[in-house]
């Protein structure tokens, strides 16, 4: 390049002393033996010119240039239009340059640039036409350049602080990463610049964006994404830097439009995002936007669940997301709300799930409802509405299921200051099957509400096979020692699910009825056990136990638990059978368990079998002994 300029102002200095016979030779058929002779010899590193022409009065064109420097740069064909200042001959005047056909494989070329700003030249526009580069592992191929108004400065980028730029590009690739299609139009300015159209492929997606400078960073103006595949485990090095780089240098997105796209990260994904948003500022935190969007998707995983044709429209400002439409599908499920989310607080106004099918078989599966847990510090919804719910949990051995579950209600406080409970509202639910704690029910309903603090279970009905629940309780929120009450009869209860959670060893056959009638204090621990009152009737009937040494029928005598301030008092209760001879008792203060004592023994003979166990409950040790003494 840097010959290309020299050869113009030689050319400049000889037109201007001999201008009447350069103009007739140049313009005869002599022309590039003379330009060859007597003009290229006079610049250095030039060796030769296939072909020159001089079309009066301004245009200079040579083809087939040869530099004569290492790497034996050729360039197909220069052209330049020359105003000629007759008042000053040192000055040339360039309207327009052409550098057409040039293959540039070291940086020299690109550094000869400077002379551009040379005082004797003037250029108004330069233009590139099939140009390729291969510089330092960057390949650039078919290059189209076009430089208007350029105001030339060794301390900006390629020597250049002003001037309108277009750029077209065939393909640029460095570090195993390829840009395609490359369209660029820009004003050049010191820390001003304006991007009018920049657009090109990556990975077979396409981009598009305009864009304004302020000062080093830079702010978005409209950006198109189509057709991207993002996949964080295979992204480049070339490519994690420019990520990186571009979420360092942009302070603003006016208009973001995502289309057909994929994003595959560490735990998440999203297929085939559409995605509008508006506004986004950096650092692109969700709660320091103003601005609005819509999503879908055909799927999203997020925090380990499968989320289904999601859709999702929003408006963001400070702290808040309004969410006015979100729907997806969940295990089969329909979802659907709309509301307002904070950091620290949830308030939905509509929240409907239609048909989930929720089978839990890990305790990972429930890592979103901990991070609402953990999150979320109010949750709140002023309607609500489960139909056909079904939930499996099989994540611990202490398995439950309900189908066919219905829940509707209203302007529901559900947690409050970190507390999950019913604060505020009313609730029902009911229940094709119920199956949890050792019991089957079918057609369980719950109806529950909360004013002004005061929660009360106005009915838990629990119907089972052989009997039924029937459980009221309430307690007062609004006070700090939060008083309770609860009340429950029940009738047929299978005697595994009453007496397995206290003796666990042994397989109970039969049915208990149970009455309990019971108050106290639930500010916390030490609260309850200072204030728990009442009492726990239990009749066992019916009763046979199954263990190793058989199967033998027992007659126990009804079981009393009295609870005063946290005294409790269990009289001896027998268990009483052929061969079999037991005992229920204990005594204590739920204040000091150290000192308090809840004991179950049994003995069974019966011919060669024998059996003999022994359970302290609050400590929960036992002692089992099978065969019979010698």
């Amino acid at each position: 390049m840097k010959r290309v300029w020299q050869l113009l102002l030689v050319l400049v200095v000889i037109v201007t002393l001999s201008v009447a016979l350069l103009i007739a030779t140049l313009t005869s058929p002599y022309a590039t033996k003379v330009v060859n002779r007597y003009l290229l010899q006079q610049i250095e590193g030039i060796s030769s010119a296939e072909k020159a022409t001089f079309q009066f009065p301004s245009t200079i064109t040579l083809q087939g240039v040869q530099l004569n420097d290492t790497h034996q740069t050729y360039i197909e064909l220069l052209e330049a239009h020359v105003n000629w200042q007759w008042s000053s001959p040192s000055q040339l005047n360039v309207p327009s340059l052409l550098i057409a056909g040039l293959n540039i494989q070291h940086k020299a070329v690109i550094n000869e640039l400077s002379l551009l700003h040379s005082a004797q030249i003037d250029i108004d526009h330069i233009a590139l036409r099939n140009v390729d580069i291969a510089i330092d592992g960057v390949i650039a191929r078919n290059l189209s350049l076009q430089l208007s108004q350029p105001v030339f400065s060794s301390d900006s980028s390629y020597g250049v602080a002003k001037g309108q730029l277009k750029v077209q590009l065939d393909q640029i690739y460095w570090q195993g990463e390829a840009l395609d299609n490359i369209y660029l139009d820009m004003d050049i300015f010191p820390a001003e610049s304006k991007i009018y159209a920049l657009s090109f492929a990556w990975n077979k997606a396409s981009f598009s964006t305009q864009a304004e400078q302020q000062g080093d960073r830079w702010r978005l103006l409209n950006t198109q994404i189509d057709k991207l595949t993002y996949d964080q485990s295979t992204l480049s090095t070339a490519a994690s830097s420019s990520v990186n780089w571009l979420q360092d240098n942009i302070t603003s997105i006016d208009n973001l439009a995502i289309t057909n796209s994929h994003f595959y990260l560490d735990r998440d994904r999203i297929e085939n995002l559409q995605l509008n948003v508006a506004q986004l500022t950096a650092p692109f935190d969700l709660w320091q936007q103003n601005t609005e969007l819509s999503l879908d998707a055909d799927n999203v995983v997020w925090q380990g669940e499968l989320w289904l044709s999601p859709i999702v429209v929003a408006s963001l400002t400070q702290d808040k997301v309004n969410i006015e439409q979100l729907s997806t599908q969940l295990h089969q499920g329909q979802i659907n709300l709309s509301g307002q989310v904070t950091p620290n607080a949830i308030k939905l106004s509509n929240f409907s799930v239609r048909g989930l099918k929720w089978h839990i078989e890990q305790a990972s599966q429930l890592q979103l409802l901990h991070q609402l847990s953990a999150r979320y510090q109010d949750i709140s919804i002023e309607k609500a509405k489960l139909s056909n719910v079904q939930v499996i949990y099989l994540a611990t051995p202490n398995l439950w299921q309900v189908s066919g579950l219905d829940v509707e209600g209203e302007s529901l406080t559900l947690r409050n200051n970190n507390e999950f409970a019913l604060w505020q509202g009313r609730l029902t639910a009911s229940a094709n099957t119920l199956n949890a704690f050792g019991l089957y029910s079918a057609q369980p309903w719950l109806a529950t509400h909360n004013r002004e603090g005061k929660w009360v279970i106005d009915d838990l009905y629990i119907p089972l096979e052989n009997g039924v629940i029937d459980t009221k309780a309430s307690m007062d929120m609004s006070l700090p020692s939060r008083p309770w009450e609860l009340h429950v009869d029940g009738f047929g209860i299978p005697s595994q699910s009453l007496i397995e959670p206290v003796i666990p060893q042994l397989n109970w056959q039969g049915f208990g009825d149970l009455t309990m009638d019971l108050s106290g204090l639930g500010g916390d621990a030490a609260m309850l056990s200072h204030s728990l009152t009442g009492y726990s009737n239990l009749e066992l009937r019916e009763l046979f136990l199954v263990s190793p040494a058989g199967e033998f029928a027992i007659d126990a005598n009804l079981i009393e638990l009295r609870f005063e301030r946290g005294r409790f008092s269990l009289p001896e209760s027998t268990l009483s059978g052929e061969g079999v001879a037991g005992v229920i008792y204990g005594e204590g203060d739920l204040l000091s368990p150290e000192h308090s004592e809840l004991m179950f023994e049994l003995k069974h003979q019966h011919e060669s079998q024998c059996l003999q166990i022994a359970r302290d409950v609050i400590n929960q040790r036992s002692q089992m002994q099978l065969g019979c003494p010698q």
